[in-house]
């Protein structure tokens, strides 16, 4: 699927069979939106926890020092998110 993340990620949760849980994943993309189009991928994925199983992974370098691996879990709406790793910036 092509197209922006932000406008295209409702639509492809959307194609899912309803009893499939989902993991969205991402690595070095959030760095390079805006802060409303990132906050507004994270709105939309939370959109899609209410009433599914839902995940996202992710390897992004924001605020930090080194990048940073992360899972986060919803139980409906509620996140819990896990650092998993430290990376490096080249994805060793």
């Amino acid at each position: 699927m092509r197209g922006d993340a932000v406008g295209s990620l409702p639509d492809a949760l959307g194609q899912v069979r309803h009893d499939a849980a989902i993991c969205v994943t991402h690595t070095h993309v959030t760095n390079q939106m805006p802060d409303d189009a990132r906050a507004e991928l994270g709105h939309a994925i939370q959109r899609s926890a209410r009433d599914r199983e839902m995940y996202r992974l992710s390897a992004e370098w924001l605020d930090t020092t080194y990048p940073s691996l992360e899972l986060t879990a919803w139980e409906k709406t509620v996140p819990t998110t896990r650092r998993l790793a430290f990376c490096d910036p080249h994805g060793e």
